[in-house]
């Protein structure tokens, strides 16, 4: 196919040139499907969370809603209720190497997690607004901190929050911008995603190779 269709430019007296575009002869390639893909908006309004694919950590105090955003009546999003903690994981165990996102609005703690095996055996990427604001990684919910940086979020603002790891690699990034990245010597090897925080408001949970 390349050659036929270089041949028929030649012909013509034409020079082709192809650009990296998505146009060129015989290029039929295309980006892979995501993961998971999860905007929430195929449950019911009002709607205890979780449900759907999602399970709960089983840790915590779980009092969330399905709910539409005021500003954006439009959409759904998931509230984690003033005052209550909790989580939920989703996704295939057996994931290794890959970037989670999720769009997250400024409240107390706001987190995506990573490689979820259990609450112990994670990665947590969380904004945390208290006691002072941070950008902070820890491996296990409530667990030790492996890096922070010192993070201002701003009230009703929405972040995109995302963990991409690689074998021993965590790369944390906030608005599609690396903050910070982390070398574990014994890192949790693969495991699913999740969402957890108090406070918070959660959107567009995207799982890509």
């Amino acid at each position: 196919m390349a050659r036929s269709c270089r041949a028929s430019a030649a012909a013509a007296g034409v020079l082709v040139v192809l650009v990296a575009a998505g146009i060129g002869c015989g290029d039929d390639s295309a980006p892979s499907p995501p993961l998971f893909a999860d905007d929430f908006e195929s449950y019911a309004e009002n709607s205890d969370f979780p449900l759907g694919p999602w399970t709960d950590v089983g840790y915590g105090q779980v009092a969330w809603k399905v709910v539409k955003d005021a500003a954006n009546p439009g959409r759904s999003k998931v509230s984690a209720l003033q005052g209550y903690w909790g989580g939920a994981y989703a996704g295939d165990a057996s994931w290794g190497d890959y970037r989670v996102s999720c769009m997250v609005r400024h409240g107390t703690v706001n987190a995506v997690m990573a490689r979820y095996q259990n609450s112990s055996d994670c990665y947590v990427l969380a904004i945390r607004t208290h006691p002072v604001g941070e950008l902070v990684l820890t491996r296990g919910i409530g667990g030790t901190t492996l890096q922070s940086i010192a993070f201002a979020s701003t009230p009703a603002t929405w972040y995109e929050l995302a963990m991409e790891v690689k074998g021993s690699a965590i790369g944390c990034f906030v608005n599609g911008v690396l903050q910070f990245r982390y070398e574990d010597a014994t890192p949790v090897p693969r495991g699913k995603i999740g969402i957890w925080g108090a406070d918070a408001w959660f959107d567009d949970v995207l799982v890509t190779r």
